[in-house]
This record gives C-alpha cells, sequence and structure tokens, in this order.
C-alpha cells in the first residue's frame, strides 16, 4: 500500500494563527492599564509570533510505503512511526507522527494539520480512507500491549 500527500503551507491555518496573535495583543492592551505591564505581557506573544516565523522544519510531502511513513523536507527523508491518536473529518486532519531521533535532533515528534488548502481532495480523501479502515502496525501493537496488561 503506497500514498503520497503533496502538502503546501495553508493560508487557513495561517490567517488563524494571525488573529489568535491579534486577539491576544488587543486582550494585552485593554487589559493592562500600565505601558510597562503591557509590554511585559506582550512579550511572550512576540516569542510566540517569531517561533511561528522560525519554524525548522516543515514537510513538503507526506509518504506512505509498504506499512511505513516518511516525512519529506527538502531533500531529506524522515522515517516516522504514526501515533494511535488520530483526527481525520472531512475537512481536517490531524496526524502526530513520532519522529527518528537521529534524522531530527530536537524533535521527538510533530503534529501534522491538514486542511483543505493544504493538500489536493484526492489525496486527503485517500488519506481518510487509510486511516479509517486500514489497521497499521502501530495500532496493533498497541492493541496487543492492552490484551498483555488486561488479562
Amino acid at each position: 500500500m503506497s500514498l503520497r500527500i503533496d502538502l503546501r503551507p495553508s493560508r487557513i491555518l495561517n490567517f488563524v494563527q494571525q488573529g489568535q496573535l491579534l486577539l491576544a495583543c488587543l486582550a494585552t492592551m485593554l487589559l493592562a492599564s500600565d505601558s510597562l505591564l503591557a509590554l511585559l505581557l506582550l512579550l511572550p506573544i512576540g516569542v510566540y509570533a517569531h517561533s511561528l516565523r522560525k519554524r525548522p522544519f516543515t514537510p513538503n510531502a507526506l509518504v506512505l510505503m509498504s506499512d511505513e511513513w516518511f516525512l519529506m523536507c527538502n531533500e531529506h527523508v524522515i522515517p516516522a512511526t504514526l501515533k494511535d491518536q488520530f483526527h481525520c473529518s472531512t475537512w481536517l486532519q490531524i496526524l502526530e507522527f513520532k519522529l527518528q531521533h537521529d534524522a531530527t535532533p530536537g524533535h521527538a515528534r510533530l503534529t501534522l494539520v491538514i486542511l483543505p488548502d493544504s493538500a489536493s481532495s484526492a489525496s486527503r480523501r485517500q488519506l481518510r480512507t487509510m486511516l479509517r479502515w486500514y489497521h497499521f502496525p502501530c495500532a496493533a501493537a498497541a492493541e496487543s500491549q492492552l490484551d498483555v496488561s488486561g488479562s
């Protein structure tokens, strides 16, 4: 079984994040009566905004080949394991991966949010079908651990 989903940055997700930052800034300015207090409260918001702009790891593609997941970031191919917790709906897919430590130092996991403008509708449909009906090895391993601990 194989699948390749070419990913692109989501304008919807970017819009939501920018809106959150704007609302946080407005709330801080309204709640802080002192300008020094307002600056201290705006500092974490600025750090968060800076971290959103400088993401060190943004995958360009998600690949499934023979029951193994790979994230492609520029020319790097990073092996990953799909965790059992994921959300899959028509409009939104949220996948959490455990990454190989050698390939991504400092990044043990990655949460991938796929919105309608992140990938083509056909590839998102294939992904939804696979997630809903196919049992990946990680899910089978988790179920076997539950059976062993429950008996």
